[in-house]
């Protein structure tokens, strides 16, 4: 039994071929557990196509025992997505997870000036491969740890085919079910919004000034949806893709055949397939009975980031990639932002690849000089960074007994 919680807990596991696995359920990458444990069941499973699979294609015989959730996988192992959930003894859910299946796995591509190191596929795709629909991945509401289908096909808005025990479905914002409490008992149901005109916020999320804040940070939290060691990455002026370089404006052309981008800008020898996934649009103003609200498949993407608009704290920055503008299509947007009610997909950055090199390098210059001045910023951005130093610290590895700031 390969337990996939060894290295840490997470709200996504991947794995590549077939076997027995098991996990700790926790809540995300927290000691916390969910609750008392009554049943575990798999909500869904897809190949990302539309070919519907048959319940246990991807993973079966799931069940909890000594602390642990194990599942098995089909000898013949498929590629796909499936989310586990635990329930309580009334049928509850308590908390869900999602078994990410590729055997490829990912690759990681470093970004340029220590902008950090990005897998090379969007979260919850087969492949990177330039017109292959199973690069397409999933899509997330900003600050939710559950996935969302996406589209089947690279160039229309036909949801992947799924064998669901519990099947999408819709509800509006409320003060009952935008909530993260709701949400996590929900991990299939799309919390949508009517058109936002005058005070209305583009957040499914009511409570976003308390309890909403804890959701995607620039650190890993209980609600990331990224594997072990991997989280959503930071954006804005100071984010991974504005650090690494990518222009603002064309950059390149938009592939009319396969849709989507390929570049190596803001990259160290690599280049990376961004395919036009489109998205999940919840801004509605009549029928809320579809079973998901695909838009502009073959069009645009948007990739998610943690960091939330300076201006307007209910859209976060993502990085937009789409044919306007130009000739040939084409243009990025490294500084975009989104209302964060949409479903968008997400590209994991992994933890600390960014944060290693700045705390690294202040290591470094206290080794140094140890008489040297350490300006400390505000805000959260800094966190991860300081996290690692006081590890540093207490593994010896520095001094801050002359550091002046």
């Amino acid at each position: 039994v390969t337990d996939l919680s060894a290295s840490g807990t997470a709200n996504c596991y991947i794995i590549s071929e077939a076997g027995t696995y098991k996990f700790t359920p926790n809540k995300g990458s927290s000691s916390e557990s969910v609750g008392s444990i009554s049943s575990v069941e798999v909500l869904w499973e897809t190949f990302g196509t539309d070919v519907t699979p048959n319940v246990g294609d991807l993973v079966k015989n799931v069940k909890y025992a000594d602390g642990a959730i194990s599942f098995d996988t089909p000898s013949a192992f498929k590629e796909g997505n499936a989310v586990i959930a635990a329930k309580d003894a009334s049928g509850n859910i308590l908390w869900s997870w999602h078994i990410w299946c590729a055997k490829e796995g990912y690759q990681e591509h470093t970004y340029a000036n220590n902008a950090g190191i990005l897998m090379d596929r969007n979260l919850g795709a087969a492949s990177s491969t330039p017109g292959n629909p199973k690069a397409i991945g999933l899509l997330y509401q900003w600050g939710r740890k559950d996935p969302f289908v996406a589209s089947s096909h690279i160039e229309d808005e036909t949801p992947a085919a799924m064998a669901a025990c519990e099947p999408y479905s819709i509800v509006e914002r409320t003060s009952e079910t935008g909530t993260i409490e709701y949400a996590v008992a929900h991990p299939n149901i799309l919390i949508t919004l009517t058109t936002p005109t005058g005070t209305d916020r583009y957040d499914w999320c009511v409570d976003a000034d308390t309890k909403g804040n804890e959701r995607w940070q620039p650190r890993k939290t209980i609600y990331d949806p990224c594997p072990p060691g991997w989280r959503v990455p930071d954006g804005g002026e100071n984010g991974v893709w504005m650090t690494a370089g990518f222009p603002v404006g064309i950059n390149g052309e938009f592939d009319k055949t396969n849709l989507g981008m390929s570049f190596s800008a803001g990259l160290t020898g690599s280049f990376s397939w961004f395919p036009a996934t489109g998205f999940l649009d919840t801004h509605i103003s009549n029928d809320i009975s579809l079973p998901l609200l695909l838009s502009s498949t073959g069009y645009q993407s948007s990739l998610w980031t943690t960091t939330l608009n300076e201006e307007y704290d209910d859209r976060a920055y993502s990085l937009k990639i789409d044919p306007d503008n130009s000739p040939n299509g084409g243009y990025v947007n490294p500084m975009s932002y989104s209302g964060i009610s949409i479903g968008n997909p997400v590209r994991c950055m992994k933890e600390d690849s960014n944060n290693g090199v700045a705390s690294e390098e202040i290591i470094d210059l206290i080794n140094k000089d140890n008489n040297c001045i350490l300006g400390l910023a505000t805000g959260s951005t800094p966190i991860g960074v300081y996290d690692l130093l006081v590890k540093a610290y207490n593994e010896k590895r520095v001094s801050f007994k002359n550091v002046k700031k």
